[in-house]
């Protein structure tokens, strides 16, 4: 690494903007989204043969309506190689994929905690999305650890954005 910051990050709910990287090749830019789109059809294809056509709706509608809330970038994959974490970490590492909003909606139904004396933690937090879900809740702290240090700059910068257009302080 050489960074001098460690390899374990621990970040607390923080401020962001959504990250977008400028692609310099507009070319490029439509085949990534070309290649988005057929992924996208491909994933609710699969969606609708494992779960169903009325179950991949509601969970499509819930990832639309929560991504849209919290404008998080968080409904993406990424692989192990792409991380940048350490060869002891990375032999442990599996591709970053989102746990579904409303898997967490239905989750956090069925918790009655009382939230102002509660910390939330999210062990291998990726990009945040259970930390902007979280959000919604009065936690007295709500806390993500991810080993990759890029990823957990992303989320920051992502949650960071969502409280600043919300008018929300930590």
């Amino acid at each position: 690494r050489g960074s001098g910051r460690p390899s374990l990050a621990e970040k607390h709910l923080g401020h962001a903007t959504r990250l977008r990287k400028a692609e310099p090749n507009l070319l490029r830019k439509e085949k990534v989204s070309l290649k988005s789109k057929f992924s996208f059809l491909r994933t609710a294809g699969q969606a609708i043969k494992k779960y169903g056509l009325w179950p991949t709706i509601v969970i499509s509608w819930h990832e639309f309506v929560y991504e849209w809330k919290f404008r998080s970038g968080t409904l993406h994959r990424i692989d192990p190689n792409e991380m940048d974490v350490d060869e002891a970490v990375s032999v442990h590492s599996e591709p970053y994929l989102p746990s579904a909003y409303y898997s967490a909606k239905r989750a956090f139904s069925q918790i009655q905690p009382q939230f102002e004396t509660s910390t939330f933690v999210d062990y291998g937090c990726g990009l945040g999305r259970m930390l902007f879900f979280a959000s919604q809740f009065p936690f007295r702290k709500i806390i993500g650890v991810e080993a990759s240090e890029n990823m957990v700059e992303r989320a920051t910068r992502s949650i960071s954005g969502y409280y600043r257009r919300k008018g929300k302080t930590l």
